[in-house]
């Protein structure tokens, strides 16, 4: 039961799986998950209306993963993951889009490196992507994001421990926002030929006030329900 009193109901199996949940407004979702064999299993949801989402997940003989979604308005994505996680494929409706990732240097995570996107018609769009660390890659809270996409370059420097972010357009103009490094709440934006913002927040981090050039809005009071 919610604070304005609304109740809904969950129905869980033997493994503490939720198989069914319905709200207060007759709503009703029917959780499935059936393995087919080895590397191979459908799941998804059934609405009260019979409506269906589902994903079927294979594993290929090359070890690669697919997995096909079929939604409720019988659209299917197609999504292809490489055995060793650098490379993705995924298609839907008409537009094939192919990852190229790297092992980040740092956290050893797969991170996207040369993005193409294949329109219906032929059409191509290429984006590269570049991560480097601050101090020839010794200090990890500092990073600079470089996107170029079909020759048109943007970057985004990041200083974590200071708590700002500046991001620079491929038209040269620039965003640039202050955060607090401890909550990650955004304290300050500026944007080239608009006014400067600044943010308010009370201590369990919700927006009571804000500010945009000379004008202020706030405080704003907040209530916890009983």
């Amino acid at each position: 039961m919610d604070p304005e009193g609304a109740s809904f109901f969950y129905a869980f199996d033997e493994h503490g799986r939720v198989y069914r949940t319905r709200d207060p407004e007759g709503g009703q979702w029917d959780f499935f998950d059936n393995r087919k064999g080895i590397g191979h299993n459908e799941y998804g949801y059934t609405t009260a209306e019979g409506n269906q989402c589902k994903t079927v997940r294979r594993v290929l003989e090359n070890g690669d993963v697919r997995k096909g979604m079929t939604y409720k308005n019988g659209s299917t994505l197609v999504d292809t993951l490489r055995t060793d996680r650098l490379q993705q494929t995924t298609s839907y409706g008409g537009i094939t889009t192919v990852t190229d990732k790297v092992l980040d240097l740092k956290t050893l995570k797969e991170i996207p490196s040369l993005v193409t996107l294949t329109q219906p018609s032929g059409l191509t769009s290429v984006t590269a992507l570049n991560k480097t660390y601050g101090q020839n890659g010794a200090d990890t809270t500092r990073y600079s994001l470089t996107a170029d996409v079909n020759g048109n370059i943007s970057t985004t420097e990041v200083d974590a421990r200071a708590g700002t972010v500046i991001r620079t357009s491929a038209e040269g103009r620039r965003y640039s926002e202050v955060f607090n490094p401890d909550t990650l709440l955004t304290q300050a934006i500026s944007v080239a030929g608009l006014l400067d913002a600044t943010f308010e927040y009370d201590q369990p981090g919700r927006l009571v006030g804000q500010s945009v050039g000379e004008h202020t809005a706030g405080p704003k009071a907040h209530t916890l329900q009983p």
